[in-house]
Protein backbone atom coordinates (compact mmCIF):
# COMPACT_ATOMS: atom_id res chain seq x y z
CA UNK A 1 0.00 0.00 0.00
CA UNK A 2 3.31 2.32 -0.05
CA UNK A 3 2.07 2.76 -3.96
CA UNK A 4 -0.78 5.05 -2.78
CA UNK A 5 1.34 7.20 -0.84
CA UNK A 6 3.21 7.57 -3.76
CA UNK A 7 0.66 8.36 -5.90
CA UNK A 8 0.23 11.05 -3.50
CA UNK A 9 3.25 12.40 -3.43
CA UNK A 10 3.56 12.29 -7.54
CA UNK A 11 0.67 12.97 -9.25
CA UNK A 12 -0.97 16.39 -9.42
CA UNK A 13 -4.84 15.93 -8.46
CA UNK A 14 -3.54 13.46 -5.38
CA UNK A 15 -1.25 15.81 -4.61
CA UNK A 16 -4.15 19.21 -4.78
CA UNK A 17 -6.28 15.93 -2.49
CA UNK A 18 -3.41 15.60 0.54
CA UNK A 19 -3.00 19.01 0.27
CA UNK A 20 -6.66 19.74 1.33
CA UNK A 21 -6.78 16.93 3.89
CA UNK A 22 -3.72 18.83 5.60
CA UNK A 23 -5.29 22.15 5.16
CA UNK A 24 -8.66 20.62 6.51
CA UNK A 25 -7.12 19.12 9.57
CA UNK A 26 -5.29 22.42 10.63
CA UNK A 27 -8.95 24.16 10.49
CA UNK A 28 -10.36 21.31 12.30
CA UNK A 29 -12.77 21.07 9.89
CA UNK A 30 -13.00 16.90 10.00
CA UNK A 31 -14.88 15.22 12.77
CA UNK A 32 -12.93 12.93 14.62
CA UNK A 33 -11.30 10.17 12.43
CA UNK A 34 -12.95 11.50 9.14
CA UNK A 35 -9.50 11.03 6.98
CA UNK A 36 -8.78 7.38 9.03
CA UNK A 37 -12.47 6.30 8.06
CA UNK A 38 -11.91 7.47 4.17
CA UNK A 39 -8.59 5.94 4.30
CA UNK A 40 -9.06 2.41 5.07
CA UNK A 41 -12.05 2.67 2.63
CA UNK A 42 -9.95 3.79 -0.07
CA UNK A 43 -7.48 1.31 1.18
CA UNK A 44 -9.84 -1.17 1.36
CA UNK A 45 -10.87 -0.89 -2.31
CA UNK A 46 -7.99 -0.59 -3.62
CA UNK A 47 -6.62 -3.86 -2.37
CA UNK A 48 -10.06 -5.93 -3.66
CA UNK A 49 -9.41 -4.32 -6.86
CA UNK A 50 -5.34 -4.08 -7.06
CA UNK A 51 -4.65 -7.58 -4.55
CA UNK A 52 -0.82 -7.60 -6.30
CA UNK A 53 -0.89 -3.71 -6.50
CA UNK A 54 -0.51 -1.74 -9.83
CA UNK A 55 -3.41 0.48 -8.74
CA UNK A 56 -2.48 4.17 -10.92
CA UNK A 57 -3.13 7.94 -10.21
CA UNK A 58 -6.28 7.34 -12.61
CA UNK A 59 -7.39 4.33 -10.26
CA UNK A 60 -7.22 5.77 -6.75
CA UNK A 61 -9.25 8.77 -8.03
CA UNK A 62 -12.30 6.55 -8.88
CA UNK A 63 -12.05 4.76 -5.50
CA UNK A 64 -11.55 8.23 -3.55
CA UNK A 65 -14.70 9.60 -5.36
CA UNK A 66 -16.91 6.10 -5.22
CA UNK A 67 -16.40 6.47 -1.91
CA UNK A 68 -17.04 9.65 -0.76
CA UNK A 69 -19.52 10.91 -3.65
CA UNK A 70 -21.00 7.11 -4.22
CA UNK A 71 -20.58 5.01 -7.59
CA UNK A 72 -21.23 6.17 -11.15
CA UNK A 73 -23.49 6.83 -12.48
CA UNK A 74 -26.32 7.52 -10.05
CA UNK A 75 -23.95 9.35 -7.18
CA UNK A 76 -25.88 8.46 -4.50
CA UNK A 77 -23.59 10.07 -2.23
CA UNK A 78 -22.13 8.73 1.21
CA UNK A 79 -21.49 9.37 4.98
CA UNK A 80 -18.49 11.54 3.95
CA UNK A 81 -20.54 14.21 2.10
CA UNK A 82 -21.28 17.41 3.79
CA UNK A 83 -19.33 16.19 6.72
CA UNK A 84 -17.26 19.37 8.17
CA UNK A 85 -17.59 20.38 11.61
CA UNK A 86 -20.52 22.54 11.95
CA UNK A 87 -20.22 26.57 12.75
CA UNK A 88 -23.99 27.13 11.16
CA UNK A 89 -25.45 29.14 8.47
CA UNK A 90 -26.54 32.31 8.62
CA UNK A 91 -25.15 34.82 5.82
CA UNK A 92 -28.13 36.46 5.60
CA UNK A 93 -28.68 36.38 2.06
CA UNK A 94 -32.12 35.87 0.10
CA UNK A 95 -30.77 33.76 -2.99
CA UNK A 96 -28.20 31.74 -3.33
CA UNK A 97 -26.39 30.86 -7.02
CA UNK A 98 -24.97 27.47 -8.61
CA UNK A 99 -23.56 27.88 -12.13
CA UNK A 100 -24.20 24.81 -14.64
CA UNK A 101 -23.97 24.23 -18.50
CA UNK A 102 -27.10 25.15 -20.38
CA UNK A 103 -27.55 21.10 -20.93
CA UNK A 104 -28.43 20.42 -17.62
CA UNK A 105 -30.95 23.93 -16.83
CA UNK A 106 -32.62 21.98 -20.32
CA UNK A 107 -33.17 18.57 -18.28
CA UNK A 108 -34.78 20.52 -15.20
CA UNK A 109 -36.99 23.52 -17.22
CA UNK A 110 -40.56 23.13 -17.72
CA UNK A 111 -41.63 23.24 -21.33
CA UNK A 112 -44.10 26.54 -20.85
CA UNK A 113 -41.00 28.16 -19.59
CA UNK A 114 -39.20 27.35 -23.07
CA UNK A 115 -42.62 28.08 -24.91
CA UNK A 116 -42.91 31.55 -23.29
CA UNK A 117 -39.11 32.32 -23.84
CA UNK A 118 -39.93 31.40 -27.71
CA UNK A 119 -42.84 34.14 -28.24
CA UNK A 120 -40.93 36.54 -26.69
CA UNK A 121 -38.00 35.57 -28.46
CA UNK A 122 -40.42 35.35 -31.33
CA UNK A 123 -38.33 32.71 -32.41
CA UNK A 124 -39.48 29.13 -33.28
CA UNK A 125 -40.25 25.87 -31.44
CA UNK A 126 -39.31 23.22 -31.22
CA UNK A 127 -35.59 23.12 -30.99
CA UNK A 128 -33.91 20.83 -34.09
CA UNK A 129 -30.98 19.48 -32.43
CA UNK A 130 -27.58 19.76 -34.52
CA UNK A 131 -24.78 17.30 -34.64
CA UNK A 132 -25.50 16.61 -30.15
CA UNK A 133 -24.25 20.04 -29.81
CA UNK A 134 -27.04 22.63 -28.44
CA UNK A 135 -29.37 23.88 -31.14
CA UNK A 136 -28.87 27.67 -32.58
CA UNK A 137 -32.19 28.44 -31.94
CA UNK A 138 -31.97 27.97 -28.26
CA UNK A 139 -28.78 29.89 -27.87
CA UNK A 140 -30.56 32.82 -29.93
CA UNK A 141 -33.27 32.81 -27.56
CA UNK A 142 -31.05 32.90 -24.69
CA UNK A 143 -29.16 35.60 -25.83
CA UNK A 144 -32.22 37.67 -26.62
CA UNK A 145 -34.31 36.68 -23.40
CA UNK A 146 -31.13 36.61 -21.21
CA UNK A 147 -33.11 36.26 -17.38
CA UNK A 148 -36.16 35.14 -15.96
CA UNK A 149 -37.68 32.54 -14.04
CA UNK A 150 -39.11 29.28 -14.37
CA UNK A 151 -41.44 26.69 -12.39
CA UNK A 152 -38.92 23.38 -12.65
CA UNK A 153 -40.31 19.90 -14.42
CA UNK A 154 -42.00 17.88 -12.14
CA UNK A 155 -39.20 15.23 -11.30
CA UNK A 156 -36.66 17.92 -10.98
CA UNK A 157 -33.64 17.52 -8.72
CA UNK A 158 -30.13 19.31 -9.16
CA UNK A 159 -27.16 17.74 -7.77
CA UNK A 160 -24.89 15.17 -8.79
CA UNK A 161 -25.07 14.71 -5.43
CA UNK A 162 -24.35 18.16 -4.41
CA UNK A 163 -25.18 21.82 -5.12
CA UNK A 164 -22.08 24.19 -5.11
CA UNK A 165 -23.87 27.91 -4.45
CA UNK A 166 -22.73 30.90 -3.60
CA UNK A 167 -24.27 34.63 -2.78
CA UNK A 168 -26.10 35.86 -5.82
CA UNK A 169 -25.66 39.59 -5.15
CA UNK A 170 -21.58 38.98 -4.84
CA UNK A 171 -21.66 37.14 -8.30
CA UNK A 172 -23.79 39.86 -9.95
CA UNK A 173 -21.78 42.22 -8.84
CA UNK A 174 -18.73 40.24 -10.24
CA UNK A 175 -20.04 39.64 -13.70
CA UNK A 176 -21.90 42.71 -13.90
CA UNK A 177 -19.62 44.89 -16.14
CA UNK A 178 -17.99 42.19 -18.07
CA UNK A 179 -18.62 41.26 -21.63
CA UNK A 180 -17.92 37.55 -20.96
CA UNK A 181 -19.79 36.97 -17.97
CA UNK A 182 -19.71 33.32 -18.62
CA UNK A 183 -15.67 33.48 -18.43
CA UNK A 184 -15.99 35.78 -15.52
CA UNK A 185 -18.46 33.74 -13.61
CA UNK A 186 -15.95 30.04 -14.63
CA UNK A 187 -12.97 32.91 -13.14
CA UNK A 188 -14.43 33.75 -10.37
CA UNK A 189 -15.75 30.44 -9.06
CA UNK A 190 -12.79 28.49 -9.87
CA UNK A 191 -14.52 26.20 -12.49
CA UNK A 192 -11.97 24.97 -14.55
CA UNK A 193 -13.82 22.26 -15.81
CA UNK A 194 -15.78 24.02 -18.00
CA UNK A 195 -13.55 24.26 -22.02
CA UNK A 196 -14.18 26.51 -24.57
CA UNK A 197 -17.49 26.43 -26.05
CA UNK A 198 -19.24 25.46 -22.63
CA UNK A 199 -22.69 27.52 -22.74
CA UNK A 200 -23.27 28.75 -18.44
CA UNK A 201 -26.56 29.20 -16.97
CA UNK A 202 -26.50 30.58 -13.03
CA UNK A 203 -29.43 29.27 -11.10
CA UNK A 204 -30.84 31.37 -8.42
CA UNK A 205 -32.28 29.52 -5.37
CA UNK A 206 -34.05 31.01 -2.93
CA UNK A 207 -32.62 30.54 1.01
CA UNK A 208 -35.52 29.19 2.12
CA UNK A 209 -34.85 26.03 0.02
CA UNK A 210 -30.69 26.22 0.63
CA UNK A 211 -32.38 26.07 4.44
CA UNK A 212 -34.51 22.80 4.18
CA UNK A 213 -31.19 20.88 3.12
CA UNK A 214 -28.00 19.81 4.67
CA UNK A 215 -25.26 22.16 3.85
CA UNK A 216 -21.65 22.68 4.85
CA UNK A 217 -18.23 23.98 4.06
CA UNK A 218 -17.04 21.75 1.75
CA UNK A 219 -13.68 19.59 2.78
CA UNK A 220 -11.62 17.20 0.15
CA UNK A 221 -14.25 14.66 0.67
CA UNK A 222 -17.06 16.71 -1.25
CA UNK A 223 -14.70 18.13 -3.83
CA UNK A 224 -13.08 14.54 -5.13
CA UNK A 225 -11.18 15.52 -8.25
CA UNK A 226 -11.65 19.06 -8.29
CA UNK A 227 -8.81 20.27 -9.94
CA UNK A 228 -8.50 23.87 -8.58
CA UNK A 229 -9.96 23.06 -4.88
CA UNK A 230 -8.22 24.76 -2.26
CA UNK A 231 -10.13 24.44 1.61
CA UNK A 232 -7.52 26.92 3.09
CA UNK A 233 -7.76 31.01 2.54
CA UNK A 234 -4.56 32.13 1.05
CA UNK A 235 -5.28 36.10 2.59
CA UNK A 236 -5.10 36.40 6.19
CA UNK A 237 -7.68 37.36 7.78
CA UNK A 238 -9.75 34.52 5.44
CA UNK A 239 -12.25 36.86 2.95
CA UNK A 240 -15.59 35.37 3.94
CA UNK A 241 -16.92 33.84 7.40
CA UNK A 242 -15.80 30.41 8.38
CA UNK A 243 -19.13 28.95 7.21
CA UNK A 244 -18.41 29.54 3.72
CA UNK A 245 -15.21 28.30 1.99
CA UNK A 246 -13.79 29.92 -1.11
CA UNK A 247 -12.68 29.34 -4.83
CA UNK A 248 -9.84 30.10 -6.21
CA UNK A 249 -9.50 32.82 -8.88
CA UNK A 250 -8.94 31.58 -12.10
CA UNK A 251 -7.87 34.35 -13.74
CA UNK A 252 -5.60 35.64 -10.54
CA UNK A 253 -4.06 32.25 -10.62
CA UNK A 254 -3.34 32.00 -14.13
CA UNK A 255 -1.62 35.89 -14.81
CA UNK A 256 0.72 35.69 -11.50
CA UNK A 257 0.87 31.66 -10.36
CA UNK A 258 -0.28 32.56 -7.26
CA UNK A 259 -3.06 31.71 -5.06
CA UNK A 260 -5.96 34.04 -4.66
CA UNK A 261 -9.58 33.54 -3.36
CA UNK A 262 -12.60 34.18 -5.99
CA UNK A 263 -15.77 33.62 -4.58
CA UNK A 264 -17.65 32.38 -1.30
CA UNK A 265 -18.79 28.69 -1.75
CA UNK A 266 -20.62 25.99 0.34
CA UNK A 267 -21.80 22.72 -0.82
CA UNK A 268 -25.89 21.15 -0.17
CA UNK A 269 -27.40 18.17 -0.21
CA UNK A 270 -29.36 17.47 -3.78
CA UNK A 271 -32.58 19.80 -4.29
CA UNK A 272 -35.97 18.27 -5.77
CA UNK A 273 -39.45 19.93 -5.76
CA UNK A 274 -40.56 19.34 -2.11
CA UNK A 275 -37.53 21.62 -0.67
CA UNK A 276 -38.53 24.16 -3.63
CA UNK A 277 -42.05 24.17 -1.99
CA UNK A 278 -43.79 25.47 -4.97
CA UNK A 279 -41.33 28.66 -5.78
CA UNK A 280 -39.69 29.18 -8.56
CA UNK A 281 -36.08 29.63 -9.69
CA UNK A 282 -34.23 32.71 -11.42
CA UNK A 283 -32.01 31.87 -14.66
CA UNK A 284 -29.40 33.75 -16.12
CA UNK A 285 -27.72 33.10 -19.63
CA UNK A 286 -24.71 34.05 -19.08
CA UNK A 287 -23.02 33.02 -22.79
CA UNK A 288 -20.61 31.04 -23.72
CA UNK A 289 -16.83 30.16 -23.03
CA UNK A 290 -14.86 31.33 -25.58
CA UNK A 291 -11.30 30.54 -24.06
CA UNK A 292 -10.63 28.03 -21.84
CA UNK A 293 -8.33 28.55 -18.64
CA UNK A 294 -5.87 26.67 -16.49
CA UNK A 295 -6.30 23.19 -18.07
CA UNK A 296 -3.93 20.58 -18.92
CA UNK A 297 -1.00 18.94 -17.01
CA UNK A 298 1.40 21.87 -16.66
CA UNK A 299 -1.20 23.80 -14.98
CA UNK A 300 -2.16 21.02 -12.37
CA UNK A 301 1.65 21.09 -11.73
CA UNK A 302 1.89 24.78 -10.71
CA UNK A 303 -1.30 24.41 -8.76
CA UNK A 304 -0.17 21.68 -6.80
CA UNK A 305 3.55 23.07 -6.33
CA UNK A 306 2.23 26.03 -4.44
CA UNK A 307 -0.68 24.17 -2.63
CA UNK A 308 2.22 21.70 -1.15
CA UNK A 309 4.56 24.89 -0.86
CA UNK A 310 2.10 26.57 1.60
CA UNK A 311 2.90 23.41 4.23
CA UNK A 312 5.25 21.03 3.16
CA UNK A 313 6.25 19.13 6.71
CA UNK A 314 2.12 19.40 6.69
CA UNK A 315 1.76 17.46 3.41
CA UNK A 316 3.72 15.05 4.10
CA UNK A 317 1.67 14.33 7.38
CA UNK A 318 -1.21 14.47 5.78
CA UNK A 319 0.01 11.82 2.89
CA UNK A 320 0.69 9.53 6.11
CA UNK A 321 -2.71 9.18 6.87
CA UNK A 322 -3.53 7.07 4.09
Amino acid sequence: MDNIRKLLREHPLLTIVASNVRDGESLALHPEGFVKRISDAVRSGIHKRFPHGGASHEDLIVELEAICLGELPDRKGSDFLLGAESVGFDSGDEWYTTVTKVEHWLRIVDSSTLNALSRQANVAMPFKPMSGSLDPSLIKILSTVKKGEFTPSINFKIGHPLVWITPRMRLEERIATSDRPAERARDHLGLVHHSAGTHLMALHLPASTIELVKSNRPTFADAGQHRRFMVLPPEVPAPFPQSWGQTLDLAEFEDSSRLASGGAERVCARIGADQLNGQKIGFEYLGSIRLARGQGSEADDIFASEMVARNPIGFSTAVNMF
